[in-house]
């Protein structure tokens, strides 16, 4: 970037950065330089100038194994070609033995600053941790700038002090010894790292270090609502493309992971559903995506389907309760019997297959925060308004009707057992010889609530209150 560029910008960076507005013009000034100085940004050579300069230095290395004859335009040129030959069968300048030692060499002994800076800045765009020269590169880049007299590379050697940007282990500490209030991405701005560096090697390493540090953080703040939207917006462009897509499934699972042990308000849960659809597609009608994130990451979000679900057919039951004289006129008790089921977690896996006319009509009663199967039509639906709630409790598959009907359960291993996550039904795939089939009979009293809750006890081992399953909200 220019300094007339930068000039000419508004001086957002410096209101964020002191949180106070700027009244001094000459302030104002004064500080857009300074930030010009601390945003170095060498003008990237083409290709062809690149072949021509690397020519020129190998030529001389390997005529005087010394580079203290080239030109200042070449001495600039050298660390782009260090990492990074003009050709790919071309050797990189730093492969060749003696050649960086020479180079740094003189512009030690040239005293030319300027090559310190571009070395400066390519550190921070490909960060080549695996290279056998770098430890002794960060340490020579380090030496160079302390003792630069321009203020480009002083202000550059205060940054990568202040941030430990050339520290041995300079991602690790730019993330753990800077504020976690700060964005990631206004850290870097801070420490100088914009444009090209702020998706260069540097910041990639740094930002791997900071999805561990804001699972913690979110693990530990009360309401992270707020810090996970701010995440989101350093982790995604404008246009949903991911800023290091090689990282998004740790982004996926660093944004999960907190909520294996604590509950997610209602807010966060939107916001991370709509971001994973979005990215990640539905987990149970399309796996692909998900093949390399913890199992541990997916039951939570799993875990939010089926809440998801649930809530979507005591939505239905309302609404069909409200406007159909067939409805089951004892739908709140069988929301009261799932609803303490969910409380406790003890719901694996929960699908809805809505008929025809309520598929058609979901949009006016049910949420959009998840998916559902549905009755073709002709499918053997006794009317096509009528749905089917199918949910998994340990070894158990039950099926619940959304008007009037039975309950039926079967074992999961069974071969007739109802499947979940189709997207298309027939009446016949939910009642097919089932294990148990039965009336919701003397709903006031308890009695089906009461048979049921025995019947899943005694196949799963897992036991809900009566006082629990009975309770009614009003």
């Amino acid at each position: 970037m220019s300094l007339k560029h930068t000039l000419n910008k508004p001086s957002v960076f410096f209101a964020q950065l002191t949180n106070r507005s700027f009244e001094d013009p000459l302030q104002t000034i004064k500080e857009r330089i300074m930030l010009s100085f601390a945003q170095f940004t060498p003008k990237q050579p083409d290709q062809f100038d690149l072949r021509i300069e690397y020519e020129k230095a190998r030529a001389a290395y390997e005529t005087d194994v010394s580079v203290d004859h080239l030109s200042k335009r070449t001495l600039r040129m050298i660390p782009w070609l260090l990492f990074s030959p003009p050709d790919e069968a071309l050797t990189p300048l730093a492969d060749i033995p003696g050649f960086l030692n020479s180079y740094l060499q003189t512009i030690y002994s040239t005293g030319y600053e300027k090559c310190w800076c571009i070395l400066f800045y390519i550190l921070m765009l490909k960060y080549p941790v695996s290279h056998s020269l770098f430890p002794g590169l960060l340490i020579s880049v380090r030496n160079g700038l302390s003792v630069a007299h321009e203020e480009k590379g002083k202000n550059l050697y205060t940054k990568s002090q202040q941030f430990y940007l050339l520290a041995q282990d300079g991602p690790d500490s730019f993330i753990h010894n800077n504020s976690y209030e700060k964005s990631f991405n206004q850290s870097l701005s801070l420490a100088g790292l914009t444009g090209e560096l702020q998706t260069g090697q540097f910041a990639f390493y740094a930002y791997k270090e900071w999805l561990g540090v804001i699972q913690q953080q979110i693990q530990s703040t009360t309401n992270p609502l707020e810090f996970i939207q701010q995440v989101l917006t350093d982790s995604v462009t404008e246009d949903h493309q991911f800023i290091f897509a090689s990282c998004k499934n740790a982004l996926v699972e660093a944004l999960l992971l907190p909520f294996a042990n604590r509950s997610a308000s209602d807010a966060i849960r939107k916001l991370l559903k709509e971001f994973i659809f979005l990215h990640f597609k539905d987990p149970r009608m399309d796996s692909s995506r998900w093949v390399n994130i913890s199992t541990k990451a997916k039951d939570v979000f799993l875990s939010w389907l089926v809440e998801s679900t649930l809530h979507s057919f005591f939505q239905l039951l309302d609404y069909v309760s409200r406007s159909d004289a067939t409805a089951d006129r004892h739908w709140t008790y069988r929301k009261a019997f799932w609803s303490a089921y969910l409380r406790h977690g003890m719901i694996d896996e929960a699908w809805l297959a809505l008929g025809p006319d309520a598929y058609d009509n979901a949009k006016y009663f049910l949420s959009d925060e998840t998916e559902y199967g549905r009755f073709i039509r002709g499918g053997g639906v006794v009317l096509p308004n009528h749905s089917t709630l199918i949910i998994r409790i340990g070894s158990l598959v039950i099926t619940e009707w959304s008007h009037v009907g039975s309950y039926r359960l079967w074992q999961s291993f069974h071969d007739r057992t109802p499947k979940f996550y189709k997207v298309y039904y027939k009446r016949s795939d939910l009642v097919t010889l089932p294990m148990i089939e039965d009336a919701h009979r003397g709903s006031e009293n308890g009695n089906w609530q009461n048979k049921l809750a025995r019947t899943i006890q005694d196949h799963t081992g897992i036991e809900v209150s009566s006082h629990e399953y009975m309770r009614i909200e009003r």
